[in-house]
């Protein structure tokens, strides 16, 4: 892999701090390009290369982004996964990856028809008690 792949934080709360923007600017090939702040720049303090928005839309617009982290509230994991995917962006979602087998399954579906990669972020599941 050579290209490198622009990816978003859909939201710089505590998983965005300790466990996502970490992470994505210690690959090689991936670039924290943008992230969701609705207030305060705590992001371009840490990462000053990095656009802040203050509106999700804008995240799905930008034809730069080709990758989305979905890390907020639970119950905005299922339309915020949707709306990247329609958008024509690969997404990882925390989980819980929705709220009901129903969404879940709609987002696969939809990732498998516009040909985008949909995961789970789950940072814990090589840790023994997950493999056990």
């Amino acid at each position: 892999m050579s290209q490198t792949l622009n990816v978003a934080l859909a939201a710089y709360g505590m998983s965005g701090q300790i466990f996502h923007a970490p992470l994505i600017a210690a690959h090689p090939h991936l670039k924290l390009a943008c992230v969701v702040h609705r207030s305060g720049t705590s992001a371009k303090e840490h990462y000053p290369g990095v656009k802040v928005v203050r509106h999700y839309q804008q995240v799905l617009d930008d034809p730069d982004i080709h990758i989305v982290v979905v890390n907020t509230p639970n119950a905005l994991h299922y339309p915020m996964a949707r709306d990247a995917l329609r958008a024509g962006k690969h997404v990882i979602v925390e989980k819980p990856f929705t709220t009901n087998i129903t969404d879940g399954r709609d987002l696969i579906e939809l990732a498998k028809h516009q040909s985008l990669m949909l995961t789970v972020f789950h940072n814990r599941r090589l840790q023994s008690g997950f493999k056990t």
